[in-house]
C-alpha cells in the first residue's frame, strides 16, 4: 500500500492482529511464496565462519519472507531453536530461520542455530539464524529442492504478499469477513486468488494425475492385449488336439480325466510364462528405479494381483475349447483328422 517500509511492517503487523480474532480463524500467518507453487525467488547467501566441510563457493536457497505465526499456521514443525515473534521487527538484529534441508547442505558438523550468515535482500548486517524448521515441497510433494531460508517480513516487508489462515470451520466461508478486514486496513489492496490449501495441492498435482491416468490406461490396454494374447495362444494349442482327445475318449477314456489332463498341460505353459516375466518385471523395474527418483518397484499385492488375473485367464482360454473337444462326439472328432 506504500512504499516507506516501516509503514508497511505496521500494516503487516496490524493485519496479522485483525486477521487472528476474525471468528473460526485459530491462525494466521503471510508469506511471499506459498509451497507447492514452484516460483519464487532464489538467491545466495554468505555464510559467517564457514563449516570446513562445505565446499560449495555460492551456498543458495529458496528465500521466504514469513509472518511470526506462518509456520504454526501452516504446520511446519520447528525442529531445533525458536519460531519468530513480533518482536523480530525492523528495530532489531536481522534473523532467520533455515529448514533441515539447509542445515544439512552448510552447517554439516554441528548446528545452525547461533551461526551467522548474510543474507541478501534482507541486510547488509548478517542474520543470526534462531531455529531449524522441516523441509517443505518446492513445485510438488516429495521435492524440497535446494531448500529453504526464512526471514520476517517485518525486517523485510515486501509489497506482494499471501495471507494463510487456519481455520475450525469451512474456510470458504470466511472469505467475506477476510476481504472485509483487509479494506478495513487499506481499501486500496486488492485480494486475489482465495483458494484453500486442499486445492492448491490439487492444482500441484495435475501434471502427475495426469501422467498417472496415462499410465493406467496404456496400462490396462497392456494387460487386454497381454490376456488376449494369453486366451488366443492357448485356446488354438487346446484345439488343435481336437483329434487326440478324441482318439483317447474313442478308447475309453473318460471326458473330466481327459479335461483335467489338457487343463493341466495348458496351465503349466502359463505357470512357465509367469514365472519368466515376473522376473523380468523385476528386473526392469530396478533399472528404472535407478534413474527415476521416487519410483516404486511394485508391491507383492500388485504380483500377486496380475498373477491371479492371468492365470484365471490362462485357466479360461484352456477349459472352455478343452470342454467343447470333450463334448465332441469322438468318430466326429476323428473323422475330422
Amino acid at each position: 500500500a506504500t512504499n516507506d517500509s516501516a509503514a508497511r511492517s505496521d500494516c503487516y503487523r496490524t493485519l496479522m492482529d485483525r486477521l487472528g480474532t476474525l471468528p473460526g480463524v485459530t491462525s494466521a500467518g503471510a508469506t511471499n511464496f506459498l509451497p507447492l507453487k514452484g516460483v519464487g525467488w532464489s538467491g545466495s547467501f554468505d555464510l559467517i565462519d564457514q563449516d570446513p566441510l562445505v565446499t560449495d563457493p555460492d551456498p543458495g536457497a529458496n528465500m521466504r519472507a514469513v509472518s511470526a505465526g506462518y509456520f504454526t499456521t501452516v504446520g511446519i514443525p520447528l525442529v531445533e531453536g525458536r519460531l519468530f515473534t513480533d518482536a523480530d521487527g525492523p528495530d532489531t538484529g536481522p534473523v532467520a530461520i533455515v529448514d533441515e534441508t539447509v542445515a544439512r547442505l552448510f552447517w554439516p558438523s554441528g548446528s545452525p542455530v547461533g551461526r551467522q550468515a548474510l543474507i541478501g535482500g534482507l541486510s547488509r548486517t548478517p542474520a543470526t539464524i534462531v531455529g531449524v524448521v522441516g523441509d517443505v515441497p518446492h513445485e510438488r510433494l516429495g521435492q524440497t529442492g535446494s531448500g529453504h531460508v526464512y526471514f520476517p517480513v517485518l525486517q523485510s516487508p515486501q509489497r506482494r504478499m499471501t495471507l494463510v489462515l487456519k481455520t475450525g470451520g469451512d474456510p470458504v466461508a470466511l472469505t467475506p469477513s477476510l476481504r472485509n478486514a483487509i479494506r478495513a486496513l487499506d481499501a486500496r489492496i486488492p485480494v486475489t486468488g482465495v483458494a484453500t490449501f486442499e486445492t492448491r495441492i490439487r492444482e500441484s498435482l495435475s501434471g502427475a494425475r495426469i501422467g498417472l491416468l496415462l499410465l493406467v490406461v496404456f496400462g490396462a490396454a497392456a494387460a487386454l492385449i497381454a490376456a488376449v494374447g494369453i486366451y488366443g495362444v492357448l485356446a488354438y494349442a487346446v484345439a488343435r488336439r481336437t483329434g487326440e482327445i478324441g482318439t483317447r475318449m474313442a478308447l475309453g477314456a473318460a471326458p473330466n480325466t481327459v479335461l483335467r489332463s489338457v487343463v493341466q498341460q495348458a496351465m503349466r505353459l502359463w505357470l512357465i510364462g509367469t514365472i519368466v516375466g515376473m522376473g523380468t518385471s523385476f528386473v526392469t523395474a530396478g533399472v528404472l528405479k535407478r534413474y527415476v527418483p521416487g519410483i516404486e518397484t511394485g508391491s507383492v499385492t500388485t504380483y500377486l494381483g496380475a498373477f491371479a488375473l492371468l492365470g484365471l485367464i490362462a485357466l479360461l482360454a484352456a477349459t472352455i475349447p478343452a470342454r467343447r473337444a470333450t463334448a465332441v462326439d469322438p468318430v466326429e472328432a476323428l473323422r475330422a483328422e
